[in-house]
């Protein structure tokens, strides 16, 4: 039966020593057969389940997850369903981080950088806004400004290409001012903590 030391099983799978030695200590994969010297030995099952782990990794399952799976304590098809909620998840948070890149690129390249910064953060506190209504974390009197907050935002974009960079920074400093008057807890809130 064919058999590799850790340095051979690292070459042969492109998985570092210093990852196999950690999948060791986690218990995810533990070397087929360790010599009186401590040397690690992995066998073709190992390489099995390192192709596993492997796989599972590249759909976004952290580590313990995956010992789960492999060790039966977790059930695959529920925790696929979840995990596929996860990544639709972070998708959408994607998706609008890059609609707010493509939004900021036309005034990012001459602008001065506090007022690109600007720009990004009246967008994290237009989505922190959305979150807090939509999970009732919001008190009425701010209920009731984060429809006038979502139009001023898209007046501000609307005005990008128009007004000058000063301009452009008086009214962000207004809007986030007044936003984080408003509803100070937007600055701490943490939408994956809710």
């Amino acid at each position: 039966m064919e058999k590799w030391q850790i340095s051979e099983f690292s070459k042969l799978t492109g998985v570092s020593v210093r990852t196999l030695h950690y999948y060791d200590s986690l218990g995810l994969l533990i070397p087929s057969e360790r010599l009186p010297n401590g040397f690690r030995l992995y066998g073709k099952k190992d390489l099995q389940i390192l192709l596993q782990i492997l796989s599972l990794k590249f759909l976004k399952f952290d580590l313990v997850t995956i010992k789960g799976l492999l060790n039966g304590s977790i059930l695959v098809q529920e925790e696929f369903l979840a995990q596929k909620k996860r990544l639709a998840k972070k998708i959408d948070k994607l998706a609008k981080a890059k609609k707010i890149l493509e939004n900021v690129a036309s005034v990012s390249g001459s602008a001065p950088m506090d007022l690109v910064l600007k720009l990004i953060e009246m967008y994290r506190a237009d989505y922190h806004l959305d979150k807090m209504r939509i999970r009732k974390l919001l008190p009425q009197h701010a209920l009731e400004k984060s429809a006038e907050y979502k139009e001023r935002i898209r007046s501000v974009l609307q005005q990008i290409d128009t007004l000058t960079h000063d301009d452009l920074s008086t009214l962000c400093t207004e809007f986030l001012k007044e936003a984080y008057q408003v509803v100070p807890d937007i600055m701490r809130y943490q939408p994956d903590a809710a």
